[in-house]
């Protein structure tokens, strides 16, 4: 599935990972249909969210800053085939209807700490043994934190980066470094 994600850098494809991710329920796919496979406003606001609360801003840049949302966008707009973005959009639309029912309403406007125990939630029983989460999700958290981490803040703010790294050291505490390194 990693090769997928590393589109984002111009390498792979993301078809190979996010085949599959289109399990969505009747009303998701109407959405599509109207959309054309094609990003629509309310993609770009929920996948920007989503970002938000998976990659908040702390002392670092979060997604949002980092534009995760968008890069992945383009990256899907422009090299994926339609069927297989419009399967991708499927899986958010499912993620988003899931979400939905977990606020008990409208996602994007519930609360953000409703907004963020329904993405825990959602979250835990994804990568649960037997999960019933939307097979997607686990997907567009993937592509969403590859996006994150190869972006300047991603790699240079959050990730500790040296142009030119100095010694090799194998076994180093991790309280004497406090991140780990982009290089």
């Amino acid at each position: 599935m990693l090769q997928g994600l590393m589109v984002v850098c111009g390498t792979g494809t993301l078809a190979t990972s996010l085949a599959g991710c289109g399990s969505a329920s009747e009303s998701p796919q109407k959405i599509i249909a109207s959309s054309g496979g094609e990003f629509t406003d309310a993609h770009r606001v929920f996948l920007t969210q989503l970002s938000d609360i998976l990659i908040p801003q702390t002392d670092t840049p979060g997604a949002v800053i980092a534009g995760a949302a968008q890069k992945v966008e383009l990256v899907l707009s422009d090299m994926l085939p339609d069927d297989e973005r419009a399967k991708w959009l499927n899986g958010l639309d499912e993620i988003h209807t899931v979400l939905d029912t977990r606020v008990g309403g409208n996602f994007l406007k519930a609360s953000q700490a409703n907004q963020t125990n329904a993405v825990k939630k959602l979250d835990r029983a994804a990568y649960a043994e037997n999960s019933t989460a939307p097979k997607a999700y686990r997907t567009i958290k993937k592509a969403l934190a590859t996006a994150y981490y190869y972006s300047e803040p991603g790699a240079t703010e959050e990730l500790r980066y040296d142009p030119v790294p100095g010694d090799w050291r194998a076994c180093v505490p991790f309280s004497e470094i406090g991140r780990t390194w982009a290089t």
